[in-house]
């Protein structure tokens, strides 16, 4: 039998999330490359720690009140502290991006020198976040799903509406 075939195609990925300062200081996660699954008991911090990756990201939902009860969430669990997230770009170039609570992120080099990349544009870094209740609300709506389907290959897709566009 032949071997499987591994798959190389570039994409980005959060490293570790660290946490300085705060109700959880000094955790610190680190994840693989691929799937990663945080698994725990009621109360343990899973939802904290994703809702902080995603604060941390700049990658907030659309919905005004998911913001909102994020933004709570991480102000009562970040106090004066801040959350850190290591990142992999697609092109292998390693960064951390700091946040604390109400105010921007910062992108840093490795070493923690600022740096002047800016998470905004949505090229440099993206990452999909999506709690339990989003994840439950894509599998309802048809319309949902295809959208998401759709964010792993826009740039065929874009290409491809504009010539049907022409047409």
């Amino acid at each position: 039998m032949g071997e499987a075939k591994q798959d190389t195609t570039p994409f980005h990925r959060i490293r570790w999330l660290a946490v300085v300062g705060g109700f959880l200081d000094g955790v610190r996660l680190e994840f693989g490359p691929g799937l990663n699954c945080i698994i725990g008991a009621r109360g343990t911090g899973k939802t904290t720690a994703l809702e902080f990756i995603r604060y941390a990201l700049g990658a907030m939902p659309d919905d005004r009140d998911a913001c909102k009860r994020i933004e709570a969430l991480v102000s009562r669990n970040l106090d004066f502290g801040r959350v850190e997230v290591g990142i992999q770009t697609k092109d292998g170039l390693t960064y951390v991006v700091s946040r604390p609570a109400n105010e921007d992120p910062v992108v840093l080099a490795d070493d923690g020198a600022p740096t002047e990349i800016t998470l905004k544009a949505g090229g440099f870094f993206a990452a999909d976040i999506f709690s339990q209740n989003e994840v439950e609300s894509i599998a309802d709506c048809p319309l949902s799903q295809l959208e998401l389907i759709d964010t792993f290959d826009a740039g065929n897709i874009a290409e491809l509406d504009v010539q049907i566009k022409h047409v």
